[in-house]
């Protein structure tokens, strides 16, 4: 709704607040809280994951129920409900009433709907009569009259029944309905959504408490009626009688519309309603591989501003665990850990960074990622053996065939868990001998796999063409 509230965002002093939590009496901003506004589902608080109140939604309808009576008393709302007033008091009671009401309450029912679309824009002003002229919105509302009828034409049909029960439970049902209803038509823009059974009970779930309220809000309009007209000893006469009626419940269905309007902006978001927007300009929501690492990246720096920075690190860590390739969680994390001295889960964190860094087929992002980490971990290496292997190789592509060796030497001659050891130990005779020309270090390397694995020495040896007997000579 229109809200007036100047809060600012306590990490953005310039923004206006969008969320606050009551509890931490935390205010943010949409940066602090990126995406959130095309989300679907509650905003949960940084600091107590409590659900934070949207400020750009206002505030319930019965917080606000002075404005919400009041709303109906401007010129365009008396003219239709007096003109409604007006045929009660000048045609007879009975069938001529019945016909010439149908176009009053065609006029009504559209007033209504006109009045629900601007309140679920956020609008708190009636509308005027260009508003009723809109035509890019008819179609639209011309589907909420309809629903309009269709409730309408239940009341009455129950009231015509003679019977005071089934009267009683017409208005109940569609005092429990009404509201989803027209919610339904306003998030499909088809009529046939107001009678979508799932859709209404989903509605009334996700509103929860308000929807009770408006539910026994729409009970009271609905009911008025019927209650008045059973009195005993009605000291006016009926058609004067009927006449006040209607101005009342006239002015009783507008301020419900109104309301209805009013909760509908407030969870436009919950509901995935595109308030204000048409269908084919409503932002889809992100997936969530999009905004869950951009949530807690925002929300580990409101954490780490307020000194909790055991909790921001589980945050992001949180995060890793479903988007473990994420490059700026990865980053934020490894920063937090190096920043609190963490240096044993620092080594941990980066090994598993590199390992996937591997397996994905990135060996040149695993050695600039070993080698920016380093010198900070006191020349730290990878332990897992298919790791430093392939890292190894860059290495040496790269010219730095000192590392690419120190690598290779330090592979334990078995390892379980890697099948390639033959090779890295034959790879790692060769360098000795192409860059460094040790034949001593090299020779142990290459007769340990000759003896131990001679069919794989033997695939290594023709792939890398190597003609001088001496190193083509097996065993056996």
């Amino acid at each position: 709704m229109d809200n007036s509230n100047t809060a600012r965002c306590r990490y953005h002093r310039t923004h206006s607040g969008k969320w606050h939590c009551p509890d931490c009496d935390l205010t943010l901003c949409g940066d602090c809280k990126p995406l959130a506004n095309r989300l679907p589902h509650d905003v949960p608080c940084p600091l107590c994951q409590t659900a934070m109140i949207d400020l750009e939604a206002g505030t319930p309808f019965w917080h606000d129920w002075r404005e919400i009576l009041h709303y109906p008393i401007e010129r365009t709302a008396l003219v239709i409900v007096g003109l409604a007033g007006l045929v009660q008091l000048v045609t007879p009671a009975g069938l001529s009433t019945l016909l010439a009401g149908l176009p009053v309450l065609a006029i009504f029912l559209y007033y209504v709907a006109v009045i629900i679309d601007r309140s679920a824009c956020g609008s708190n002003a009636a509308p005027d009569t260009a508003d009723l002229a809109d035509r890019s919105r008819i179609d639209a509302r011309l589907e909420w009259v309809k629903t309009g009828f269709v409730y309408a034409g239940a009341l009455l049909a129950a009231g015509m029944s003679g019977s005071p029960l089934i009267l009683a439970v017409a208005i109940l049902l569609a005092a429990m309905a009404l509201p989803a209803s027209l919610m339904a038509v306003a998030m499909d823009g088809k009529f046939k959504a107001a009678f979508d059974y799932p859709r209404l009970t989903t509605i009334a779930r996700r509103l929860g408490m308000d929807y009770n309220l408006l539910a026994a809000a729409a009970l009271v309009v609905g009911a008025t009626p019927a209650v008045v007209f059973h009195l005993p000893g009605l000291l006016l006469p009926t058609f004067v009688h009927a006449t006040l009626l209607t101005l009342v419940y006239g002015w009783a269905c507008l301020s419900l519309a109104h309301a209805v309007g009013r909760e509908l902006f407030r969870y436009r978001r919950e509901l995935e309603f595109g308030a204000g927007e048409d269908p084919i300009d409503r932002p889809l929501p992100p997936k969530p591989a999009v905004h869950e690492p951009v949530q807690a990246l925002a929300d580990a720096r409101v954490q780490m501003a307020e000194q909790r920075s055991d909790q921001a690190r589980v945050t992001i860590g949180e995060a890793l665990t479903r988007y473990p390739r994420n490059r700026e969680l990865n980053r934020r994390f490894e920063k937090l850990l190096a920043a609190e001295g963490r240096i044993t889960e620092l080594k941990n964190h980066v090994e598993r960074v590199l390992h996937r860094k591997v397996a994905d087929g990135d060996v040149a992002g695993a050695v600039d990622h070993w080698q920016q980490h380093r010198d900070s971990l006191d020349g730290w290496e990878p332990r897992i053996s298919a790791t430093r292997h392939r890292m190894a190789l860059e290495l040496e592509a790269r010219g730095d065939h000192r590392t690419a060796v120190r690598l290779l030497l330090s592979l334990p001659k078995t390892d379980p868990r890697y099948g390639r050891l033959p090779e890295a130990c034959l790879d790692a005779a060769r360098m000795l001998e192409e860059h460094f020309a040790d034949q001593a270090a090299a020779e142990p390397l290459r007769q340990f796999v000759q003896q131990r694995f001679p069919a794989r020495a033997a695939t290594w040896f023709e792939k890398h063409e190597f003609s001088t007997p001496e190193l083509q000579k097996q065993p056996g």
